[in-house]
């Protein structure tokens, strides 16, 4: 059995490595930012090429002759037979450069009922 002053000593061992390791990840937090929210926002909005049309207040098939004439940026979902974007691709990749305007909510989405 080992005596309280070895497992005093020891406990204070580990509580300095704790510390230590709190204050590198502090550090490291404070390094870069949090890209947690921004993240989930990007991956949890998906378009296809009728959402295009609604987010930029266009004709239905507007988006679907941008994409045959090559404009439009590669699926984010390229085994999915259906051409699917995250919006933010759009967004970012299409609409921006190209000076469009980019709605945040669809073409009628204050139409809706909060039923829908």
């Amino acid at each position: 059995m080992k005596a309280y002053k070895q497992l005093y000593l020891e406990a204070q061992e580990a509580v300095t490595r704790l510390q230590a390791e709190v204050t590198r990840l502090r550090h490291l937090i404070d390094l870069g930012h949090d890209r947690g929210p921004s993240e989930i926002e990007r991956l949890s909005d998906v378009v296809d090429l009728a959402g295009i049309a609604r987010r930029m207040r266009v004709d239905r098939y507007t988006p679907q002759q941008w994409r045959q004439r090559g404009h439009l940026p590669p699926v984010d979902f390229p085994r999915i037979k259906e051409p699917l974007w995250y919006a933010a691709t759009i967004r970012d990749q299409f609409a921006t450069p190209t000076q469009r305007i980019w709605y945040p909510e669809p073409e009628g989405a204050e139409e809706l009922s909060p039923a829908a």
